[in-house]
């Protein structure tokens, strides 16, 4: 029994010792990708342009504009009055959008007295405004911005505090690709998160239902972003539940552990990515006032993409923590209390199958219009 044993240990020590190589090896493999993949994706600056490289690209912005209506001493006194007015403010948001170029813009708090005054001071872009119930008296909503020369809408629809959208775009191989948005501004007020996941959980479904029009479609495999003001962060209910695809009943924020924001479990079926958690990229803040910074704004896309690149809002660099810890928005040089964000997505190669939903997509949705 002894020399059993004696023969055994030796062997159970080489078992153990080749898993934990087999092991080690396989985490620095999966490590070394990793890192490969994290290079391949480039962080565009501020003032360069998200133009896609082919037509297997598309890129989006993101951009809570400030409603002019709200860029007032009153609210922001922190800021010089000067820095407020619309003729300041104007011209750079319009070089916000046009330096950077995206494909498509989803913009939030766009004032509609404003609007038809910002859409002709933009080149090459065709704007769509949410519509809302007594709209003389929205004040602000949300509104789309996309180049007709590349893409081509099929479908919106507006909600309480969304935006939906379908584009059509052809690719590499000359296939027509759909392309659904949803647009976001939601509610602003912190006590309040079972509104926000309610209304995005509504927009989700309200998608689905749209997409399962279309005979044949796998909801899963659309091309989805979902992008906007959040109004909430990466430790909050909205972007657990994008990112996780469900979220547990009895749900709370950290900064309301008495609330639950869903008493039962609520899921999508959409595989979504954080464009900037994919890239490694953490922004300081999309939002700035004195003594508080916050990331509100959020770009999600499909797992059917893949991100080329993620724009930085900013001319200080994410070392730069004095200089980031006294700026405040809006100023001399960003025009809202909120900063643009972008990225450039790539599709997947599609297979046979897919090529032929996207077809049957496109024709559905022709018809719709």
């Amino acid at each position: 029994m002894l020399g059993f044993v004696r023969v055994l240990k030796p062997a159970l020590l080489c078992v153990v010792s080749g898993a934990w190589i087999f092991l080690s090896l396989r985490n620095k493999l999966w490590a070394h990708k990793k890192r490969n993949q994290l290079k391949a994706i480039k962080v565009i600056s501020r003032g360069q342009n998200l133009r896609p490289v082919d037509a297997d690209e598309i890129s989006i912005g993101s951009f809570n504009v400030l409603a002019d209506q709200w860029a007032c001493p009153k609210r922001m006194s922190y800021v010089l009055p000067q820095y407020l007015t619309w003729e300041h403010r104007k011209p750079l948001i319009v070089e916000e959008i046009e330096s950077a170029d995206a494909d498509i813009w989803c913009l939030q708090e766009v004032d509609i007295g404003r609007w038809d005054e910002l859409l002709e001071g933009l080149e090459g872009y065709t704007g769509v405004l949410q519509q809302k119930k007594g709209m003389e008296g929205a004040g602000a909503v949300c509104a789309l911005l996309y180049k007709a020369a590349r893409l081509q809408l099929l479908w919106t629809e507006s909600r309480s505090r969304t935006m939906l959208a379908a584009f059509k775009f052809v690719d590499t191989y000359g296939l027509d690709q759909v392309l659904y948005c949803i647009n976001c501004h939601l509610e602003g007020s912190p006590y309040r998160p079972n509104d926000r996941v309610s209304q995005i959980r509504s927009s989700l479904h309200r998608l689905q239902q749209f997409q399962q029009q279309v005979p044949g479609v796998t909801v899963e495999d659309q091309l989805l972003v979902v992008c906007g003001d959040f109004n909430s962060g990466k430790s909050e209910s909205v972007w657990r539940l994008l990112y996780r695809g469900r979220l547990e009943g009895g749900a709370t924020e950290p900064h309301l552990p008495n609330v639950e924001v869903t008493k039962s479990t609520i899921s999508h079926p959409y595989v979504l990515l954080d464009a900037y958690n994919s890239a490694g990229v953490e922004l300081p803040f999309t939002r700035k006032v004195p003594q508080l910074g916050s990331t509100l704004d959020h770009i999600f896309t499909s797992s059917e993409f893949s991100v080329s690149s993620v724009y930085w809002p900013l001319t200080l660099r994410g070392t730069d923590s004095d200089q980031l810890q006294r700026l405040h928005l809006p100023n001399q040089f960003h025009p809202s209390d909120h900063l643009p964000i972008g990225c450039v997505i790539r599709l997947r190669q599609p297979s046979l199958a897919a090529q032929s939903m996207y077809q049957q997509q496109d024709a559905v949705l022709n018809h719709e219009n």
